[in-house]
This record gives C-alpha cells, sequence and structure tokens, in this order.
C-alpha cells in the first residue's frame, strides 16, 4: 500500500488483510514512510480472495487522519507445475545413433533459461552441445560431436527449471540410453616406420583403417611439414586406405608429421579414442647425415 505523503509506523495497525473472509497473519516492512509491504506468515492458498481494508483512522506523520475507509481485493493464482510430456530417446532405449538429438517434450511453456537447467552427460562427463527451442515446450539438444560409441548418456533436469508462468519444475527427473557399439577406428598399417627417413621428396601417405572411414572427416587427419600445414589431396580407396598427395614436393630436410585426432570417424559415426601422431625425414640419398629434428619440428612437438 503506497500513500501519498509519510504516514506514521503505528498506521500499519489500521490496515488489514484477509484471505477467503479470515484475518491474514503477516508482517508489515515500511519504506520511505509511504511504501507499506505486507508479507504473510504462510503462503496465501490458490484461488484464495484476499481482502485489504485501510482504516479511516491510520494516521499521517503529520497527525492528518486518513478520514475514510479503503478497501480493495484481489484473488491469487498460483500457475500450476510443469511436466515432461514425452523424451526421446525413451528411458533406458539401446542401439541409439551416435548422431541422435535429444528431445525432451513439457507439457507448458518453458522459460528459454530452463536449458541452464538441464544437463547431458555422457559416461558421467558434461558433453556439451547446443540448444533449440521450439514453441516453447520441445526442447531439442545437439550434441557438439557425436556421442561416442557405446556409451552410457544420462539426462538430468534439475528442479529448477522454470515455466514461462513462474512455476517451477519441482522436482529433479532423469532419463538414460545407450549408444550403439560400432567398432572404434584405428591404423592398422602406414607406409612408413615411425621416425623413417624417406628420400622421395614426392612421397605420398598411405594410411589402413580397421573400418570404413567417414570423407566428411578426413581433412581432421592433419599433415605438418615443420610445424606448418602441408596442402595437398586425399583419395579415399575402398573406404578403408586414405592416400595423402602433397600439392608440393616435400622440403629437403624437412620433418613431416601425420596426425589423426579424434575428431576423425568411421563411417558409422565412432571415432578415434586418442590422438595418434607419426613422424619421417625427408632426407635425399645424397645426404650423408641427418642431425635429428630440426627446430621448427621441435617447436611443433612442443605445442602439442
Amino acid at each position: 500500500v503506497i500513500f501519498d505523503i509519510p504516514m506514521s509506523n503505528v498506521s500499519t495497525n489500521n490496515i488489514s488483510v484477509s484471505e477467503n473472509g479470515s484475518s491474514k497473519s503477516g508482517a508489515w516492512v515500511i519504506n520511505n514512510s509511504t511504501n507499506f509491504t505486507f508479507t504473510s506468515s504462510v503462503n496465501f492458498a490458490t484461488n484464495a480472495l484476499v481482502n485489504v481494508v485501510v482504516s479511516n483512522t491510520a494516521i499521517s506523520s503529520e497527525g492528518a487522519l486518513f478520514g475514510t475507509n479503503y478497501s480493495f481485493s484481489f484473488t491469487i493464482y498460483y500457475p500450476s507445475t510443469p511436466n515432461i510430456a514425452a523424451i526421446i530417446p525413451t528411458n533406458n532405449a539401446a542401439n541409439v545413433e551416435l548422431n541422435s538429438n535429444v528431445n525432451i517434450i513439457f507439457d507448458k511453456p518453458m522459460s528459454n533459461i530452463s536449458t541452464n537447467n538441464i544437463g547431458v552427460f555422457q559416461n558421467g562427463v558434461v558433453k556439451n552441445g547446443s540448444w533449440i527451442i521450439a514453441n516453447d515446450t520441445n526442447f531439442s539438444f545437439t550434441p557438439a560431436s557425436l556421442f561416442n560409441t557405446n556409451s552410457a548418456i544420462q539426462v538430468i533436469v534439475s528442479n529448477s527449471a522454470l515455466s514461462i508462468e513462474g512455476a517451477l519444475f519441482g522436482t529433479n527427473y532423469s532419463f538414460s540410453f545407450t549408444t550403439k557399439n560400432y567398432a572404434i577406428p584405428f591404423l592398422t598399417e602406414i607406409n612408413f616406420t615411425n621416425g623413417q627417413i624417406i628420400s622421395n621428396l614426392n612421397f605420398s601417405i598411405s594410411l589402413f583403417f580397421n573400418v570404413p572411414i567417414s570423407n566428411e572427416t578426413i581433412l581432421s587427419i592433419e599433415i605438418k611439414e615443420n610445424g606448418i600445414n602441408k596442402n595437398g589431396s586425399w583419395n579415399n580407396i575402398g573406404e578403408t586406405n586414405l592416400i595423402f598427395t602433397p600439392q608440393s614436393i616435400f622440403i629437403n630436410g624437412a620433418d613431416v608429421f601425420v596426425v589423426i585426432t579424434t575428431n576423425v570417424f568411421s563411417k558409422e559415426g565412432a571415432c578415434f579414442s586418442s590422438n595418434l601422431i607419426y613422424y619421417f625425414s625427408i632426407i635425399p640419398a645424397d645426404v650423408n647425415s641427418y642431425p635429428g629434428l630440426n627446430n621448427s619440428a621441435v617447436e611443433f612437438l612442443n605445442s602439442l
């Protein structure tokens, strides 16, 4: 209740609050002698009719009476608690594709900030990704990278998720699923030994894999010449043999690194379990000695 002039603190005795016709207990806080705020001891009941009466005996700080009885009423409304109407994948689903999204469909429109209250975990570790919200009810999660093969995925919606009307989700909710058990890709053969000295400046790199490799991820294989990306082209033969042909011949004395990152996937979507690094050195046949890794190569290795 906000007055136009400062009021005496005792005026709180002249303001009554009732709920469905019964007196409502609570406490008053007064700001600047004009703003009287009432906080009830117990929450108002939903759909309750609240009546506030300021009696004519309320008095200003200067001693002037309010002079007339004043009342106003309002009805209490509490928005209903939101619930989950559907989830995709379903709880305890098995053999879920690695490129799947996670969808949570609520029965009421939810606040966009509720994405901060939903966690996606892969084998107990947070899985990064992005959310897209449709119609304020359908929350769709796209992982930043494919789910790992044969992994346990858990999704947790915390009780602090909030509807647009302001109602809390109210309880922690979780569901889980497992991804398909695809073979993890690995190298079966390369056409050089690690640390080999190669005299052919036109050398092409050949990599053999145990499973077909996705063309979309081949560029995640890095070829470094003295620590600098080497331009060239890839040819995927039979989907398991990748051949890199450099755009220009290798530099005399260069150290060449082949880096296969965990961003390289099989056609089924399984990724390498760890980064792999191999290297060879280009030394023409007429060179009698080799001093070891050059400074550029050492700097590149130190950066890994």
